[in-house]
């Protein structure tokens, strides 16, 4: 151009020459850092779209849904919300401002900073990034101001204590309420009303928890809204960009495949496997789900530890090894062989019960050997209950 910038198509950032695309301060002129950071990020939108399609497209916003197009947010829409007074920031002195050209706003400290975080509404979203509406309202770039009109206002439930229910993000698709009845055989799901105010909704509209409902949380997987998610401790889980590990959940022996979310090693969720994996094809059950806790108990032992002057202290695998094969042979000295018993954990699969067997039998030469199944099951189950 005059300006000795180069002319690129606003939006796609490409020129008139093919598959040359160009953008940030070159194309606009001197501009603020982040104007640039923006334009390499829709440019490389392009640039991917042209090299799979070989068409120019343009860049696309993800889609998001705003309270406010229906109506103005009123304390009403955020009852869970405390109103909390805001911190003033902290200001450099008048006698210090004329003196030198330091900013006149400081920085809060550590405390404050997160007293003022704690002020946030976190009205949005639970699913965040995972929406598949949302997915779709971006492809076909729906306008949301378009369907602006009358619409149904649902108390969120939160009664369950794995489970949120919010009817509002509610799109009627019914997928829940097949899962829980055709492949489940549950039914604590249902549609209830009809025309404009119907709904999913627990069955006679109790509580999810005082229905049949097993708690497998399959529902939640299913949703392809926010209006079905696991009920963390915190008021909202994102939206984050959380990484997916593949792993075989351990609570019982059958082995299924569960799929982790994490952020950080003390901030994951469990969902479940891509249901083309066996055994459980991506279904789950209340402990594989929501039992995941209990690896962040501060009890847990994930060390070795051998016992010393009284104490529980922690050692090597070798030192450990040691210490039970000089405790087990001083028992057979005392009692003979026979007075071991060796209990095998029921979350064990087959060939490690067979391998618990041979080392009772072949290795301590004892028959005494047993696995307390029912005991177990029932604590792990009734253990998700605190």
């Amino acid at each position: 151009t005059r300006w000795h910038t180069i002319e690129a198509k606003h939006g796609t950032f490409a020129t008139d020459h093919p598959g040359v695309f160009s953008g940030g301060d070159v194309v606009t002129g001197p501009a603020d850092a982040i104007d640039a950071i923006a334009a390499g990020r829709r440019a490389a939108y392009a640039i991917d779209k042209y090299i799979q399609t070989g068409e120019v497209q343009d860049f696309r916003e993800r889609f998001e849904s705003r309270r406010d197009n229906f109506h103005k947010l009123t304390r009403e829409d955020i009852p869970q919300v405390e109103p909390i007074q805001r911190h003033t920031l902290p200001e450099l002195p008048v006698e210090e401002r004329i003196r030198s050209f330091k900013e006149v706003e400081l920085e809060y400290d550590a405390q404050t900073a997160a007293e003022e975080a704690l002020r946030c509404a976190e009205c949005g979203c639970d699913l965040g990034l995972d929406c598949i509406l949302q997915d779709y309202c971006t492809e076909y770039g729906v306008d949301q101001t378009r369907f602006v009109g009358e619409y149904n206002k649902y108390k969120v439930d939160t009664r369950h204590p794995f489970i949120k229910l919010d009817a509002n993000k509610c799109i009627r698709c019914g997928r829940c309420v097949n899962t829980c009845s055709e492949i489940l055989n549950v039914s604590a799901l249902g549609f209830v009303y009809r025309g404009f105010k119907e709904i999913v909704k627990p069955a006679m509209e109790k509580a999810l928890h005082e229905t049949n409902c097993v708690s497998c949380g399959n529902c939640i997987d299913v949703c392809p809204t926010g209006s079905i998610v696991e009920k963390m401790p915190f008021r909202r889980r994102g939206p984050w960009l959380m990484d997916s590990h593949f792993s075989v959940c351990n609570y019982c022996a059958v082995g299924c495949n569960i799929t982790l979310k994490v952020k950080t090693p003390d901030l994951f969720f469990v969902t479940g496997a891509p249901p083309e994996l066996g055994p459980n094809q991506g279904e789950l059950c209340v402990r594989g789900r929501f039992g995941y806790q209990h690896y962040l108990d501060g009890s847990r032992l994930t060390k070795p530890m051998v016992r010393k002057k009284g104490e529980l202290v922690e050692a090597s695998w070798e030192e450990a090894f040691d210490a039970i094969r000089a405790g087990m042979e001083r028992i057979f000295e005392a009692h003979g062989r026979d007075s071991v018993l060796v209990s095998a954990s029921p979350k064990l699969t087959n060939e490690e019960l067979y391998l618990a067997g041979r080392f009772a039998r072949a290795a301590i030469g004892t028959n005494n050997i047993v696995s307390f199944h029912h005991l177990a099951t029932e604590a792990d189950y009734h253990a998700l209950d605190d």
